[in-house]
């Protein structure tokens, strides 16, 4: 480990970015690096919108089972009753 003060090693971060721009085309590098965050970022913002609309509609189905269920249950209570009459 480098004890406090010593000089040297590589430089971190900005180091590495430093480097990188010696090279020849780094900056059409990052550029890349930049549009593939920016499409990976819509990606997921498109993949979070399908979960949310398929969760909405498994939501849906949910509570029109059970209101069919209930319609259902209401209906047979009903004729159930007047049968007893």
């Amino acid at each position: 480990m480098k004890k406090r003060g010593e000089v040297g090693g590589s430089g971190g971060r900005n180091g590495r970015r430093r480097r990188e721009e010696e090279e020849e085309g780094a900056k059409e590098k990052k550029k890349n690096k930049k549009k593939k965050k920016k499409k990976k970022k819509k990606k997921n913002k498109k993949k979070k919108k399908k979960k949310k609309k398929k969760k909405k509609k498994k939501k849906k189905k949910k509570n029109n089972n059970n209101n069919n269920n209930n319609n259902n249950n209401n209906k047979n209570n009903n004729s159930n009753t007047n049968d007893r009459i």
